[in-house]
């Protein structure tokens, strides 16, 4: 009886794991809507390193000794110089939409207040507000390039994490008097060298630490960027049901490199487990997204195009995704474009210019980010704002239809007018310049309808519906 059981078990999980992998989700064909988005890690993050005095002091001590800590000894807090750099880098080239590449930076928001923290014997932990960084980590500018970025719709926040790191396990080391977690400390670093601390939504962390932190983090990012996170990815990959289920609780829709979530051996049932796995919660959890994060773009300071996740690998990748009808999700990390190391940054800056180059010279690509790949998927449209502008009032949309055909588009304008309000829009071509002109009542819920055609268009409301609100 008890092998039937089991035997009916299988079958079951088997059966919903098809239908799960099978199941209609696609809206595109992304065969001819050749995309790609660049989902990049770190930003925000005050680590590993402050500067070049504390690489100097903290290398000898064996603070470095960790398993990351080849390629990220160097990696430090990016500047405005940096950011500005990147910026011209990606508005130098477009897209077959007319629109730049954008890069989707992952934040971390909260860095640790040194002083605060050791006053208090390493009992609690305190933190800074997000643009006012420690002594060591001053980065003038930093707020205005980075929002700037977003105003040239060239940058799109995310949320990464908190703190990236278990917080009560580092407490831990220092009242411990770890050496290498005190050496680091003493220059306003959180690394620890061989005793690795887990990353923040490990299991190891109590769930109510958890889920408090996950709460401030969604909460702080809202605050700094006065809009909501809709895409997160856990750092260092690692996490399990119960932070997912708190991340998406608190607004997150979408939940990247689900499917590189590493498990504990690559045996073939974990295998098996963890493909059913992945495709039963795609079919069980409807308002979640996963993109599979099918690129890695990491040259790690190589400037040679050949090297490992180089940008001949990253390209031969991205077209492999296009061919197979998907769309191209690129992993790139903060470290390659901001080290105290300038051969290494230059490396990555070089690369990343070679492969948007070879990729935007056929005019076929498009950019875009998870939240408008979420949409696309769904529905074949999306909404994306672009450009800051004032937040009481609506920036600039870009509205994208991949349906193949025209669709009714509900566009949501409140404040901005009242309902039942006449309002005159524009809906403009990035790609023609074709302007065509609207006038619609707005509805209760605050939204016009727009019947959007088929392509990329820019929403625009007419000067004078700001002015009659005045």
């Amino acid at each position: 009886m008890r092998k039937l059981v089991e035997s009916l078990l299988i079958v079951l999980i088997l059966g919903v794991g098809i239908v799960a992998f099978f199941w209609p989700q696609n809206k595109v064909n992304w065969k001819k809507h050749r995309a790609i988005i660049f989902e990049s890690d770190d930003w925000g993050m005050a680590a590993w390193t402050p500067d070049s005095a504390a690489y100097k002091r903290l290398l000898p001590l064996g603070v470095y000794a960790g398993p990351e800590g080849k390629d990220y000894a160097l990696s430090t807090l990016e500047n405005a110089r940096d950011l500005d750099r990147l910026f011209s880098l990606l508005e130098s080239f477009k897209g077959a939409d007319g629109r730049h590449p954008m890069f989707q930076a992952n934040y971390v928001l909260a860095t640790p207040d040194y002083p605060l923290i050791e006053r208090n014997g390493f009992r609690e932990f305190f933190y800074t507000s997000f643009w006012d960084f420690p002594e060591r980590w001053k980065r003038p500018g930093l707020r205005e390039k980075t929002l700037e970025g977003i105003d040239r719709a060239v940058w799109w926040p995310e949320y990464h994490g908190f703190s990236h790191i278990s917080i009560p396990h580092w407490l831990s080391l220092l009242r411990e008097g770890n050496e290498n977690a005190l050496a680091a400390f003493t220059e306003q670093s959180f690394v620890s060298g061989e005793h690795s601390v887990p990353p923040e939504y490990s299991p190891l962390v109590p769930d109510s630490t958890r889920a408090r932190y996950i709460k401030e983090g969604l909460l702080r990012f809202e605050e700094v960027f006065r809009m909501m996170a809709h895409s997160t990815v856990a750092p260092d990959l690692v996490w399990d049901s119960f932070a997912e289920n708190y991340l998406c609780r608190n607004g997150i829709r979408v939940i990247q490199s689900k499917w590189e979530e590493p498990i504990p051996a690559y045996t073939l049932p974990l295998r098996i487990k963890k493909l059913l796995k992945r495709n039963i919660q795609k079919w069980v959890f409807r308002d979640r997204f996963y993109p599979k994060r099918n690129v890695n773009f990491e040259p790690a300071g190589s400037f040679e195009a050949g090297s490992i996740q180089g940008v001949n690998q990253a390209e031969n990748l991205i077209r492999n995704c296009w061919d197979k009808g998907e769309p191209a999700v690129v992993g790139t990390h903060r470290y390659n474009y901001v080290s105290l190391d300038f051969m290494f940054r230059e490396a990555g800056f070089r690369q990343l210019r070679v492969l948007l180059a070879r990729l935007t010279k056929s005019n076929d690509v498009i950019f875009l980010t998870d939240t408008e790949l979420h949409q696309l998927t769904r529905t074949g449209t999306s909404i994306l704002p672009f450009g800051r502008g004032d937040r009481s009032l609506n920036p600039d949309l870009l509205l994208r239809n991949y349906t193949g055909h025209a669709v009714k588009k509900h566009v949501r304008i409140m404040p901005i007018a009242a309902t039942g309000q006449k309002v005159r829009f524009s809906l403009v071509s990035p790609r023609s310049g074709e302007i065509v002109p609207g006038r619609q009542n707005v509805a209760r819920n605050g939204t016009v309808s727009v019947n959007l055609p088929e392509g990329e268009w820019i929403f625009q409301l007419n000067p004078d519906v700001h002015r009659d609100m005045r």
